[in-house]
């Protein structure tokens, strides 16, 4: 039983991805929006990492660095190109959201949008990182 929940679920995942799912889900409405990264509250930090989505461009921060790029989306293929970042060395907590957010850059190939969370998925359809609507006072 337990490894056929496992089989379904590993298929739904995958299914998030292929694509024939992504020629007919709508389109995710993520132009001029921002998300961030879901920080437990009082989460020692400069800013909490966000992306920003305008026209064809994204911005934001990845925990240390700041970034750019462009982005294609049509349904809920999505990929990034150009990304542009800043270099800087921070302290290892900081690093380790940098890590998530470049994987969220390097490896996105699909996105879902549901109950107002932001999904991001790889090739093989595993979620890379859920993001929320970007908010105040992420960090202290």
């Amino acid at each position: 039983m337990r490894s056929l929940l496992f089989s379904a679920l590993a298929v739904t995942t995958l299914a998030a991805c292929s694509g024939a799912s992504t020629q007919t889900e709508p389109t995710p409405a993520i132009r001029n929006t921002s998300w961030m990264m879901e920080l437990p509250k009082g989460t020692d930090c400069d800013a909490a990492p966000y992306i920003e989505f305008t026209d064809k461009k994204v911005s934001g921060d990845m925990g240390c660095n700041r970034f750019n790029a462009e982005y294609t989306l049509k349904a809920s293929a999505l990929r990034f190109k150009n990304v542009a970042a800043t270099l800087r060395l921070c302290a290892p907590d900081s690093m380790a959201l940098e890590e998530t957010m470049q994987r969220v850059l390097n490896e996105t190939r699909c996105i879902k949008l549901a109950d107002n969370r932001l999904t991001f998925f790889d090739a093989a359809g595993k979620p890379i990182a859920t993001l929320v609507p970007e908010a105040m006072g992420a960090c202290r």
